[in-house]
């Protein structure tokens, strides 16, 4: 996991606090796709779960960071995330290409193969 120091120096945290400052800490949280608790966590330095998640999600809706998605062409980081997360759903053709192209996408952490 990251240290503290690290990802408190990095962009997209220093994006993330700004926004803070603007808006209430769930209005981040919803913009970004996780919760305000794991949000005040983030900024507490007590978030137990994988930072390089938080990071991937503020950077796609924050700071428009972008990867290039073999079904959708160019999409925000966050839009990948959660695309990645929603399971299989055999009505949706989309979803149905998604999930199918998530499995071994160099953009999914679990999926590289």
């Amino acid at each position: 996991m990251t240290t503290n120091t690290k990802y408190q120096q990095a962009n997209w945290f220093i994006a993330l606090e700004n926004a803070c400052t603007n808006q209430s800490q769930a209005s981040v949280a919803a913009q970004c796709g996780f919760s305000a608790t794991a949000l005040n966590q983030v900024l507490k330095n007590s978030y137990k779960g994988s930072i390089n998640n938080i990071q991937e999600k503020v950077e796609g809706a924050l700071l428009n960071h972008q990867v290039n998605c073999p079904v959708l062409d160019n999409i925000t980081t966050d839009l990948c995330a959660r695309y990645r997360r929603e399971g299989f759903l055999p009505t949706n053709p989309m979803r149905v290409q998604l999930y199918s192209a998530c499995q071994h996408c160099q953009h999914n952490p679990k999926g590289v193969s």
